[in-house]
């Protein structure tokens, strides 16, 4: 055993390590000993269970800047990337979500609402699934048009998505609101989309973005299909397939049928 006062390097090496093997840190939120912390232990175990959460402390200044928006340090693109979990605090309230855009000194969040509170207790993931993270988060739902003529509005009753690497899925559920002669196929107003589509999809329309389905409560003209990019105004067409035949007319909708959507999709 080395001597009380030995270098660190003279110390006998560990052979095998336990889970109740002790290690020192320095607390740095007790300054009850020194200014610059409080020494205190920690098990194997309770490391290693702090690191297996998967989340990585930013160790910066995060400010609100928007609902969807976080002020950082310059420097950013080093550190966050597009697909990456983040978690912070504010006014006591968890908030988390994805980072879906990263610049300089700005990073562009979907998910919990920010509010306009200091940040704490600030964190970003690499992991697909941090311990406590929810995957998926409400929105708005998205919009729907007519590709030839006419207005067409639903209302969500489910709008939620999530993110895996840089791929987006959207699920939906949508009722029939109003509609003013509408002609043509329906169609997803991308812009409506919780987080931005990769422009691949604007000169490419052979690659199917998922499914719908349209229930007519009170006909038979209940219909299922495939939703694709449209190369021209960057809307995605719903191509209605059965007696609608492309098309979704006023004649065939009523107060209770639906649309339910299924979409995947490479983000921005």
């Amino acid at each position: 055993m080395a001597e009380t006062g030995s270098q660190i390097f003279d110390l006998d090496a560990l052979a095998d390590i336990a889970d109740d093997d002790v290690l020192v840190e320095v607390d740095v939120s007790d300054t009850t000993d020194s200014a610059d912390g409080t020494n205190k232990k920690i098990t194997i175990r309770d490391l290693l269970n702090k690191l297996n959460e998967g989340w990585i402390p930013a160790e910066q200044t995060w400010e609100y800047l928007s609902t969807t928006t976080i002020k950082v340090p310059t420097g950013a693109e080093d550190i966050y990337q597009e697909g990456q979990r983040f978690k912070l605090t504010a006014n006591s309230v968890i908030l988390q979500g994805y980072i879906v855009g990263v610049a300089d000194t700005v990073l562009t969040v979907a998910g919990d609402a920010l509010t306009n509170h200091t940040f704490t207790e600030n964190y970003y993931s690499t992991t697909e699934n941090p311990l406590g993270f929810p995957q998926w988060f409400s929105f708005s739902g998205v919009t729907f048009s007519c590709a030839t003529s006419g207005t067409i509005t639903f209302t969500s009753s489910y709008s939620f998505f999530c993110i895996h690497g840089k791929e987006v899925v959207i699920e939906g559920i949508y009722t029939y609101s109003s509609g003013s002669s509408p002609v043509g196929e329906l169609t997803v107003d991308k812009s409506s989309l919780p987080v931005p589509i990769s422009s691949l999809y604007e000169s490419e329309k052979r690659i199917p973005l998922g499914l719908f389905a349209f229930i007519d409560i009170g006909a038979v003209n209940d219909s299922l299909g495939f939703i694709r990019s449209q190369e021209d105004d960057g809307q995605m067409y719903m191509p209605i397939s059965g007696i609608n035949e492309g098309y979704l007319l006023s004649s065939n909708i009523g107060s209770s049928d639906y649309v339910t959507i299924s979409l995947h999709y490479r983000m921005a």
